[in-house]
């Protein structure tokens, strides 16, 4: 019985694991900045302000809905506040962690990478749309960026300013 069981665990995190994987990441590619903007709904700045994991009914599946503040669109546009929802989190108990899923942390500033999917705006890439801010002394904030950012291009450093970041967005933009 406890072979059966690890069997299906194994098998329910592998399938997981396949479904959650964004097809930008897929089989280890990295596409172009403007690929990567272009496959994103919208981008924004924003704060998160609220979450909530929640048992999805139909799939059993847990998804953790994360509320935004947002300060700045940097492509597309909307609201003052919105959700994004990722499989993933921990309901009475029960916990979904997901092979390269995307989590927040409640009042962290990001630059969110969205897309539209069948359970609302979703970050796109996995971690590499979700890009945390870092305030540096006096009023500067600087994006961390993993070393295969489409976004990074040549550069050698793992940190953008934020106005940098907003120019490579309006040129990779420029570029479709």
């Amino acid at each position: 019985m406890l072979h059966r069981s690890f069997a299906a665990f194994f098998g329910l995190s592998v399938g997981l694991t396949v479904l959650a994987t964004p097809p930008v990441l897929a089989a280890g590619n990295v596409p172009s900045a403007s690929d990567f903007i272009q496959q994103s709904d919208l981008i924004f700045i924003g704060t998160v302000v609220d979450q909530v994991a929640l048992l999805d009914s139909k799939t059993g599946l847990i998804r953790t809905r994360y509320e935004f503040r947002v300060d700045h669109y940097l492509k597309g546009g909307g609201t003052e506040q919105l959700a994004i929802t990722e499989l993933g989190g921990q309901v009475d108990g029960l916990r979904l962690i997901v092979s390269h899923g995307v989590s927040y942390t409640r009042r962290g500033k990001y630059v969110v990478f969205a897309g539209r999917s069948e359970h609302g705006l979703r970050t796109i890439g996995g971690t590499q749309g979700r890009l945390p801010l870092i305030q540096n002394s006096g009023s500067t904030e600087t994006v961390r960026m993993g070393p295969r950012h489409p976004l990074r291009g040549n550069s050698a450093t793992f940190f953008l300013s934020l106005q940098e970041l907003e120019t490579r967005v309006r040129e990779a933009e420029v570029r479709r």
